[in-house]
């Protein structure tokens, strides 16, 4: 074995994808002597920010994580006189939904956040919303992560989305 079958290699390239227009590959090891299974790839919309993280390792099934968080990110947005996606309060609960959260709970949310952030944008008082979100919500979610409190975390974000979806998704129905 030679010191070139120990180097990480890292590969950009133009993904074979309409909804993604950039894809960074990190390998293990170098591609060309491996069976590729210890990856990670990153493929990006750099004109949205939407994104995917999809590991393959070893004796595990291929994971896919999305990068959007969508509630936070509209607050931000908001809130922030320059946004910047990688804010602490952004990546703290990127960190918990991706350490903590369950693959069902992850998959409800990205059907559900859309469409919640969506009707908001579109309504008159979209700013008190995204006030109330982030005051009570992320920042308190935030807090109780730094401290270990993961279930409350948990608890509150799952509550408010819910809260949030019987608000804003059947109001999005009805007016469609």
């Amino acid at each position: 074995m030679n010191d070139k079958d120990d180097k990480k290699i890292i590969k950009a390239s133009t993904p074979n994808s309409k909804n993604y227009d950039a894809k960074i590959d990190v390998y293990s090891k170098d591609p060309k002597i491996t069976d590729k299974k210890d990856t990670i790839h990153f493929v990006v919309n750099t004109e949205t920010g939407k994104g995917k993280i999809i590991t393959k390792n070893e004796g595990e099934k291929k994971q896919e994580t999305d990068t959007q968080c969508y509630l936070t990110t509209a607050c931000m947005k908001h809130y922030m006189d320059e946004f910047d996606d990688n804010c602490y309060y952004l990546d703290i609960l990127r960190w918990f939904r991706d350490n903590y959260v369950s693959l069902e709970d992850k998959k409800e949310y990205y059907n559900i956040a859309p469409k919640v952030v969506e009707t908001i944008n579109e309504s008159e008082n979209a700013n008190d919303v995204y006030n109330e979100i982030y005051y009570t919500v992320i920042q308190l979610c935030v807090r109780l992560i730094e401290y270990g409190r993961y279930d409350e975390a948990y608890q509150i974000y799952k509550e408010n989305v819910l809260d949030l979806q019987n608000k804003y998704v059947k109001k999005l129905s009805l007016n469609k």
